[in-house]
C-alpha cells in the first residue's frame, strides 16, 4: 500500500520530536483482511518515526482488533471508554485509560488529543449517525485547515488494494 505524499509531508514535524500520536475508529464490525493490512502498514510506517501513541474509544469489533495490532507493533496504549451497555465495550489492557463518556465526546477527545487519524467504516456509504463517519468527517474538516493528517481504510477499497 502506498500512502500520499502528502501524508509524509505532514509527518515531518513528527520526526523531529520522535513522538507521533494516532486516534483510531472502527465500527463494531471485524476489520476486513484489507483494512487490517492497511493497518497494520500505516502502524508500521508511523513507529519508523519513534513513539506511537494510539488512541481509541475501546469498542467490539474493529477497534479491540486494532488495539492488539497496535500492541504488536510497539505503540503506547490510550483508552477512551465509551459509556455504553454492558457486554458492547471491549475488555482491553490499556497503558493510559480516560474517564468514560458519551460516544461523540469520546470521538471529539480522541480527534483533538491526536496528529493522526486513521478511521475503518464498515461501509463506503457515509452514515450521519455512524460514530465512525462522525469522526471522520470531524477530522476531515481538521484536516482541510491543516491541523490533522487523516487516513480512512475503506472496506472494499482495502481489500481490493491489499490483493495487488
Amino acid at each position: 500500500m502506498q500512502l500520499p505524499k502528502e501524508f509524509y509531508t505532514a509527518l515531518e514535524d513528527y520526526q523531529r520530536i520522535g513522538f507521533i500520536k494516532v486516534g483510531f475508529s472502527g465500527s463494531r464490525k471485524p476489520l476486513t483482511p484489507g483494512q487490517a493490512g492497511a493497518l497494520r502498514h500505516v502502524l508500521n510506517e508511523l513507529k519508523g518515526i519513534g513513539v506511537l501513541e494510539f488512541h481509541h474509544s475501546c469498542c467490539k469489533g474493529a477497534e479491540e482488533e486494532a488495539h492488539h495490532i497496535a500492541l504488536e507493533v510497539g505503540a503506547v496504549i490510550v483508552g477512551h471508554p465509551q459509556r455504553l451497555k454492558e457486554g458492547e465495550t471491549a475488555i482491553l489492557q490499556c497503558h493510559k485509560l480516560r474517564a468514560p463518556e458519551l460516544i461523540a465526546k469520546c470521538k471529539v477527545d480522541i480527534v483533538q488529543e491526536t496528529n493522526v487519524v486513521i478511521t475503518a467504516p464498515s461501509t463506503t456509504v457515509y452514515d450521519p449517525n455512524n460514530a465512525t463517519w462522525f469522526m471522520t468527517m470531524y477530522a476531515q474538516n481538521l484536516q482541510r485547515q491543516g491541523l490533522k493528517s487523516l487516513v480512512v481504510l475503506e472496506p472494499e477499497v482495502m481489500s481490493n488494494r491489499m490483493a495487488q
